[in-house]
């Protein structure tokens, strides 16, 4: 597994007014029993957050998933904190820094 972070600063904008991401970090993470179930709640708990109703928000945190093929893709952008544990119980069975949120 390829594990990217980026960070974004939301005044910086390319040429065609999106928001330029910056890499912070790239690893290649060989994965324990514990971390695929760890990852594997992360991925049910996006998808389920696909079947909800949309979340109206200016600010909030966006959570995607590729595959290496990147056929499959799962996104999710907001101010939902449920995702936000579950990413970040993602982030501790891994052993990379968690998120902190603003409140």
């Amino acid at each position: 597994m390829t594990y990217k972070k980026f960070g974004v600063d939301c005044g910086v904008r390319d040429t065609t007014s999106t928001i330029v991401q910056n890499m912070k970090a790239s690893e290649n993470i060989s994965l324990s029993n514990s971390q695929q179930l760890a990852l594997m709640k992360y991925i049910n708990d996006l998808i389920k957050f696909k079947f909800l109703n949309a979340e109206m928000s200016n600010s909030g945190n966006f959570f995607s998933l590729n595959n290496t093929k990147e056929d499959l893709k799962i996104s999710h952008y907001g101010n939902q904190p449920l995702l936000l544990k579950s990413y970040n119980d993602l982030m501790t069975a891994l052993k990379l820094p968690k998120v902190n949120s603003e409140k």
